[in-house]
């Protein structure tokens, strides 16, 4: 088994968040993973930063122990069951919708997440209440406050392809990605970041 030096939480643990560009570095690889699962129909469930583990040379998305794979005939695993971490999780997956869409859409949102988490030292909220009520998705709450307190520009040209629902179902990495680079042009001057930018760019297909 492949050794790594800890996940990036760990190697953040005493910052107070490296910066929105900054902490976007490590978390373009894993986004490319993330896309290569969907195109697949893998659904991580719990995309957070302990589950993204670095060395010296690379970044890896990590622990599928709660994805779910949807086969040939369309059924997922662990059916009907909540799987992941609490802060991270979408709560529109709360009402146990397990459509293609909305699991992709929670991997691409704990992602966001995560970015947040790395880049601010914490995350924007604690989840408070009941998220099984029914109103606990509709009402919007949860969301306006995750980006209540997300610092300009990410918060118009990202937030809302979260906070607006039918949106949010059809959103894809790639179309994340253009959005991020709207903000942050600079990270194509990486050339490790560029091949990887330019690959999820270049895919043909992206379910």
């Amino acid at each position: 088994m492949e050794k790594f030096d800890g996940n990036i939480k760990k190697k953040y643990r005493n910052s107070f968040g490296v910066g929105w560009e900054k902490a976007l570095i490590p978390l373009i690889g894993p986004l490319r993973a993330i896309q290569i699962c969907h195109k697949n129909r893998i659904y991580h469930r719990d995309v957070k930063p302990e589950n993204i583990l670095y060395k010296a040379d690379r970044v890896v998305l990590a622990d599928l122990g709660l994805s779910s794979f949807k086969g040939l005939f369309g059924r997922p695993t662990f059916d009907g069951e909540v799987h992941g971490t609490l802060e991270f999780i979408h709560p529109i997956r709360y009402n146990h919708n397990i459509s293609d869409n909305v699991l992709k859409y929670s991997d691409i949102y704990s992602w966001y997440l995560s970015w947040f988490d790395i880049a601010l030292g914490s995350l924007p909220l604690k989840v408070r209440g009941n998220p099984i009520q029914p109103n606990f998705y509709r009402d919007g709450s949860f969301l306006y406050e995750v980006y209540a307190n997300t610092p300009e520009p990410i918060r118009n040209e990202i937030g809302y392809l979260f906070l607006n629902e039918n949106f949010a179902v059809n959103l894809s990495v790639k179309l994340l990605i253009h959005k991020i680079l709207q903000i942050y042009p600079s990270l194509l001057e990486n050339n490790l970041i560029n091949k990887c930018i330019n690959e999820i760019l270049s895919d043909v297909r992206e379910s």
